[in-house]
């Protein structure tokens, strides 16, 4: 049997029920299959592990993002009580006969 031609590929996982297959080919000259075999499944292997650390990259990103979305969500509420807040102070300080606006600059905080 003559070896003209060798193949190698692997089935990549990413942990979130996905898989991607890499693969590569490579024409072989008389008897040197198992030297084109050797190189590819390096190339292969190493393929593999830049793709890897890719697909954790971006699941690393997302949760950023989640994180940070949550994060603005709850300063934006913050925000919007400390408003309503004011508002009632301003409201308690006119029942006082205290004008609001007057003071606004001078407060501390």
């Amino acid at each position: 049997m003559k070896i003209t031609e060798v193949y190698f590929e692997k089935l990549i996982s990413d942990g979130n029920f996905n898989n991607e297959r890499i693969g590569a080919r490579a024409e072989v000259e008389d008897g040197h299959y198992e030297i084109a075999l050797k190189d590819l499944t390096e190339w292969v292997e190493a393929k593999h592990r830049e793709r890897g650390a890719c697909i954790q990259d971006a699941y690393a990103l997302e949760s950023r993002i989640h994180n940070l979305r949550y994060e603005l969500s709850t300063i934006e509420n913050d925000i919007k009580r400390a408003r309503e807040a004011w508002e009632k102070a301003k409201e308690f300080l006119k029942k006082h006969g205290i004008d609001p606006d007057a003071i606004d600059d001078e407060i501390p905080f």
